[in-house]
């Protein structure tokens, strides 16, 4: 087996005590549990010494926490004086160490009697550890087995003992040699050992009960070199020389290696429930025994020592365990507070314990009173038929006589608590509501106060205070009749006290004053407990502990006061009045502080007015984030950063108070640590670890980043993570930084930029500390940088861009025309029946081999025309978030023709997280849009031009004709075709040319190559990337309606014209009274009223051709003013670049023929 202390765990809230602790094995017990974040006890017989040791452990680890009790073995008064004197100090206790001892010592008996190594290695150490058992069975209630250990060093020595085991007829061995003496106190350890985890380790009636489960080890440290050996006699001479031996060849551990078994079973993890009780050694040496002997296994004279040991100190009195009322009072509620605070390892946490019954024993009882009866008999004023009256009332009960067996049924009714099960608060109370004195049988009143003289009243009433003052009706004072302690609104608002008659005036203007800090507790240990409750949240809980521990020292004052009163004749009910007075002021204000927040708690009338609007929203949020439970549990709690902002209202409020400004900044201090640890989780590794919904960044786990692909409202980026309501008022002016800086991160950390593992140090963990805003700002700093250089740098983000603008916005669009010329059958062809996989392995022949992105592009149909996917986001109105950029389904197909690949084609592109994050699919639609725009211009340019030259090649157009009439109609449609043609390349020069180039330039002017100074913030980068595809799409005039329709009719009719392959679907209503065949026709009457043609002697029938093609003159003529005149407007009133377009298109079209409709020239044009 091996072990190393590094691979101890944290042990930060744990309590140590390690005798003789000051050098050798113990000094490095101390040490290496201090490092690990236990506080430890150094017992030391030198305060010098101890002092010293310390000194040096502090110098290798400056945060250890160790503690200092002087305690001297070889006095048994001492060591009691020394548990005493723990107990005052701690409320828990997680380790004991019995390591101190000597060896082989001459002979010498100590000032009890006892021969010097039988109590130094044994006796002392039987008492210490019976006088800290009940705190440490405490400890261990509240705690998982194995988290309370007793370790005993024992030796392999104890094989020196007599035959016998233990000698109980000469225990002093004086004449058997020190050795014998040596093994017997060693043995003693190991019998020890097994008596208390027979009692209280695992599988003990302790353990099975649910009082307690204490890990017990016997430990040989093996040969360890040790000043231990100085104490050696001369009758140790041999062992000397056989130690030098063993120095000489290296077979003895270092002292620090001799404390690994120690450490071991006193908080390694790796001890197991099976090892409890046994004798046990990590390591073991050449020549060096490791078993047990016979005496150590025999479980009868285990019994006998540890008889013999309970009986010699009943007799010397050392094993008496007795406290107060108040300080058993105290104890119970600082466990509470003790385990709150400890939060590091996971195997602290609550156990589970069945309802038991709790009550005195009878000899507990008799002593506790013994010991009341004689402090009060000190004090003058107690000697009164009040104090005997109440003393007979706690004399223990006598199963004798009759009558005190009824009294006896009556006081169990009435007294006996008892244990409730847990609720979800589990650091509330667990004590059931104490009996009431009102209700206690007519037997136990007291006397009336009228029959008491005035000191007596007096005295009677400060004893009752004290009681009522830790929450618990007196003899004279009750709870008033509508209070109603198992009632949690009586609670939380306090108890009204009211006096018995006959209290004398000048006592019972003092009392109700005092009678005020009785209510404020009682409602704050109400408020507590219900604040403790799990749905509430961290910080509620880090309040309750903050003021649990204002009540755990309101309990030690009580308990002072206590003893004052006990011990002090001079103690009056003014003078308790005084003592309370800080006191009182600080509850006033606590109590103030609970009573808002309660208040904040309950619905006013207007949030019940609203309470079904206000549920559904609060439904509804919760099915989007896939928590209904906790949406629903939010409604009307003060959580989170409510309460943190409801205690910095109060500070502010009561700023020239400096005693209540004093009191709220610690509270502030403390219960803001939690929501601390949240936000530098969240500012330096970008993760929300919130429970309870109380942070003030709120994430939507549904959002996930695997949908990035379908996601065209950025849904990802912008409501995954968003801000709450009730930002801490700290946070407010940088609240937009904390969400970026965790955004961010967050990012990165998903790509793998961030390790988690690592502990967030050096950080501020209150508001107040001055580094916060630096804090703030650097972890902002950093995340943006981190994900820019992500971005820019690891996913070539400005290579993309450029490999976008290649691919959708046709630059150097060499490879798009021999993709046609390739896939133009294919594109012919009904969307429904296009072979997509075909052309995209068609794409990828013709793109460049060079490109690293080339594989990303992809070729998909849309059976959505452009115009209609256009004409439906512009008429949608109260588009939030670009919601109306999807997709809508096509619109039924009124033709038998359906729409053709040429029309649907569309490219997408795939792009890796977290580029997608900028490349998102709500700009990849911009980026299809603006591709589909120019595709369909530079197809209509190629069908313009190719088919023109395939109806040149016709006889009709190719022979010129006698007829000077038929040539003017050719030179007219030629012309026709003509500036169809120069309108579509100028349409297309002014889109690729004065919009999406110089709006590019401007784009990668601010990205400056990458530059990350130059960049700015991620979010910049993104909004600056949507407003150029913005930009671009509202200069090329596919943000207006008006200019969309004109757009459509103009471009339409070229298609009519020029093209056979444009079904009726696609032509607008406007033109859908002219057949796409209708050019054909024209052609056809060329060629028969050509009379080289045809062979006709008949005159030319022109009428009918002439009419044809002045509809089309006009109807485009019509539409190219009406165009000019939306551009010169929107030109005007919303983008100056259109003004050069405007003018261009104004010289070509200036001189036309054009007429209004109706006028004598229009021959009936109703296109």
């Amino acid at each position: 087996m091996t072990f190393h202390p590094g691979t101890l765990p944290d042990l930060k809230g744990k309590v140590f005590i390690v005798t003789g602790g000051n050098s050798g094995i113990g000094y490095y017990t101390v040490a290496h549990l201090a490092e690990h974040g236990a506080h430890v006890y150094m017992c030391a017989r030198s305060p010098e010494k101890g002092t010293s040791a310390i000194a040096g452990i502090k110098k290798m680890h400056p945060s250890a926490n160790i503690g200092l009790l002087q305690m001297d073995l070889m006095d048994l008064t001492s060591v009691v004086a020394a548990a005493k004197h723990f107990l005052a100090l701690e409320t828990a206790l997680h380790g004991l160490v019995n390591n101190a001892g000597i060896m082989a010592t001459p002979f010498e008996t100590t000032k009890d009697g006892h021969e010097a190594q039988w109590q130094t290695n044994y006796l002392a150490h039987w008492v210490l550890t019976e006088h800290l058992l009940p705190l440490m069975l405490r400890t261990a209630k509240m705690l998982r087995p194995g988290n309370v250990r007793i370790v005993n060093l024992t030796s392999s020595g104890h094989l020196g003992a007599p035959k016998s085991g233990i000698n109980f007829m000469d225990l002093s061995l004086k004449d058997s040699g020190p050795w014998p003496r040596y093994g017997q106190s060693k043995l003693a350890n190991i019998l020890h050992t097994r008596t208390l985890h027979k009692t209280y380790g695992p599988g003990s009636p302790s353990a099975r009960d649910g009082e307690g489960e204490i890990w017990v080890s016997a430990v040989h440290p093996g040969l360890v070199e040790t000043n231990i050996a100085t104490s050696v006699g001369e009758s140790g001479s041999g062992l000397m020389s056989v130690l030098s031996v063993l120095r000489l060849f290296g077979l003895m551990w270092p002292a620090d290696k001799g404390s690994w078994t120690s450490l071991f079973c006193a908080a390694s993890r790796d001890m197991k429930a099976e090892q409890s009780g046994t004798y046990f050694e990590i390591f073991g040496r050449f020549l060096e025994p490791c078993w047990q002997s016979s005496a150590a296994k025999d479980g009868k004279l285990v019994e006998r020592l540890e008889e013999w040991t309970g009986e010699v100190m009943r007799k010397e009195g050392k094993d008496l365990r007795i406290l107060s009322a108040a300080r058993v009072y105290v104890e119970e509620h600082a466990i509470h507070t003790r385990c709150e605070k400890t939060t590091c390892p996971a195997d602290l946490q609550l156990r589970d314990s069945s309802p038991k019954r709790i009550k005195l024993a009878a000899k507990e009882r008799t002593e506790k009173s013994d010991v009341v009866r004689r402090s009060r008999s000190s004090n003058p004023r107690m000697r009164t038929s009040v104090s005997r009256s109440a003393e007979a009332r706690v004399r223990p009960v006598s199963d004798a006589d009759p009558h005190n067996q009824k009294q006896k049924k009556a006081s169990q009714r009435c007294h006996n608590a008892s244990l409730v099960t847990h609720t979800s608060a589990p650091l509330a109370s667990r004590i059931s509501i104490p009996p009431r004195a009102s209700k206690a049988p007519i037997s136990l009143h007291p006397r009336d106060l009228r029959e008491l003289s005035l000191e007596a009243q007096e005295a009677a009433i400060i004893e009752d205070l004290l009681v009522v003052l830790m929450g618990l009706e007196g003899q004279y004072i009750h709870f008033a009749k509508p209070y109603n302690p198992s009632a949690e609104k009586d609670r939380l608002a306090g108890p009204v006290f009211v006096i018995l008659p006959g209290l004398d005036p000048s006592l019972r203007d003092l009392t109700i004053e005092i009678l005020k800090m009785a209510t404020h507790y009682s409602a704050l240990v109400a408020f507590i407990d219900v604040q403790g409750r799990a749905e509430l949240g961290v910080v509620n809980h880090a309040l309750s502990a903050a003021m649990r521990k204002l009540m755990f020292d309101y309990l030690v004052l009580i308990a002072q006061l206590e003893t004052q009163f006990l011990s002090n004749p001079s103690f009056t009910l003014h003078v308790l009045g005084v003592h309370i007075l800080p006191a009182s002021h600080l509850m006033s204000q606590v109590y103030s502080l609970a009573q808002a927040i309660i208040t904040q708690n309950s619905p006013t009338d207007d949030d019940k007015d609203s309470d079904i609007e206000f549920d559904m929203d609060k439904i509804l949020e919760a099915l989007q984030g896939g928590d209904l439970i906790s949406g629903i549990r939010s409604t009307q709690v003060c959580k989170g950063g409510s309460i943190l902002g409801l205690i910095t209202k109060r500070l502010e409020l009561f700023s020239g108070d400096p005693v209540t400004r004093a009191i709220l900044i610690s509270l502030l201090q403390n219960t803001s640590r939690p929501y601390m640890r949240m936000l530098n989780e969240w500012l330096h590794h970008g993760t929300i670890q919130d429970s309870y919904a109380e942070f003030l960044v709120k994430e939507q786990k549904s959002i996930k980043r695997e949908r990035l692909a379908e996601d065209y409202t950025d849904d990802y980026w912008e409501r995954r993570y968003t801000l709450r309501d009730n930002v801490p008022p700290q946070l407010e002016s940088v609240q937009h930084k904390v969400l970026l800086a965790g955004k961010y991160l967050n990012v990165v950390r998903e790509c793998g930029g961030v390790d988690i593992s690592k502990a967030i140090s050096n950080v501020p963990t209150t508001f107040e500390d001055p580094r916060f805003f630096d804090n703030v700002n650097d972890a902002y700093v950093y995340a943006n940088k981190s994900l820019l250089n992500l971005l820019l740098t690891t996913y070539a983000l400005p290579a993309r861009l450029r490999s976008m603008k290649h691919y959708f916005f046709l630059s150097q669009s060499d490879f798009l025309s021999y993709f046609l010329d390739l896939a133009s059958p294919e594109l012919r062809k009904p969307v429904d029946k296009v072979n997509t996989s075909k052309l995209q392995a068609l794409l990828d022949l013709v793109l460049p081999a060079q490109d690293p992105f080339k594989e990303n592009i992809k070729v998909e149909m849309n059976s959505v025309n452009l115009i209609d996917c256009l004409t439906r986001v512009i008429n949608i109105s109260g588009i939030e978030d670009g919601e109306g950029l999807l997709n809508p389904p096509a619109p039924p197909v009124e033709s038998e023709k359906g729409p053709v690949g040429f029309t649907s084609l569309q490219l997408d592109c795939v792009v890796p997280f977290p580029a997608s994050l900028v490349i998102s699919r709500k700009t990849v639609w911009r980026y299809q849009a603006l591709f589909r725009y120019l595709f369909s211009l530079r197809h209509l340019e190629q069908q313009l031009v190719a088919n023109w030259q395939t109806l040149n090649k016709a006889s009709s157009w190719a022979h010129r004709s006698s007829n000077k009439e038929i040539e003017l109609c050719k030179r007219r449609a030629f012309t026709l075709r003509a500036r169809m043609l120069v309108y579509v390349q100028q349409l297309l020069y002014f889109c690729t040319s004065e919009v999406i180039e110089p709006n590019w330039q401007a784009f990668m002017e601010k990205l400056k190559d990458g530059s990350i100074s130059a960049v700015g913030t991620v979010d910049e980068l993104m909004q600056n990337h949507v407003d150029f595809l913005d930009t671009c799409l509202k200069e090329c005039m596919l943000t207006n309606g008006r200019l969309l329709r004109v757009y459509v009719i103009v471009t339409t009719l070229g298609l009519i014209l020029l093209s056979r392959d444009i079904p009726n679907s696609c032509i607008p209503v406007p033109c859908s009274r002219i057949s796409h065949r209708g050019f054909l026709n024209f052609s056809r009457e060329l060629e028969s009223n050509d009379p080289d043609l045809s062979g006709s002697t008949k005159p030319p029938q022109l009428e009918k051709m002439a009419a044809t093609l002045r509809k089309f003159e006009l109807n485009f003529e019509r539409h190219m003013h009406v165009l000019l005149d939306e551009m010169n407007h929107f030109a005007a009133t919303e983008t100056a670049v259109l003004l050069s377009f405007c003018a261009r298109l104004g010289d070509i079209y200036q001189g036309t023929g054009f007429r209004e409709p109706g006028s004598k020239t229009d021959h009936g044009a109703d296109i």
